[in-house]
């Protein structure tokens, strides 16, 4: 059975790694997100993941925070797709999404179905 939870263990939390994942990482444009990935051949199957939302597109940080909120949500409910496969593959995986769009008060189904899409990618992909 699959949790739909989003622990800490789950999150892009060391700056080194961070530094890791846009220096070296690929990535790929989404309708909403830009999608920045680094895959390890270490046996851990384990995915981490980093949201981010630009302070020069969204100035408040009233709009940044409820966008990441989204995404996070988004990705919460729908990283089953993707962690079954990683899981079986024993991949260490890497995953930043940053927020491209240009609207504030989007909708969490825009976000939602944005994110199954570069999730669906991110699967074909490995």
């Amino acid at each position: 059975m699959m949790r739909f939870t989003l622990r800490k263990k789950e999150r892009i939390s060391s700056r080194n790694q961070i530094e890791k994942l846009f220096s070296t990482g690929q990535s790929f444009h989404n309708s909403l997100f830009k999608v920045v990935y680094i895959s390890d051949h270490v046996s851990c199957g384990s995915i981490q993941v980093l949201f981010s939302v630009p302070k020069r597109r969204f100035k408040k940080a009233v709009h940044r925070n409820r966008i990441k909120r989204l995404m996070r949500e988004a990705y919460r409910l729908n990283k089953a797709m993707l962690t079954e496969k990683v899981v079986t593959s024993t991949l260490c995986l890497y995953i930043g999404f940053i927020y491209i769009g240009n609207e504030a008060n989007i909708s969490i189904s825009e976000i939602s179905e944005s994110m199954i899409q570069g999730l669906d990618k991110m699967k074909r992909m490995l």
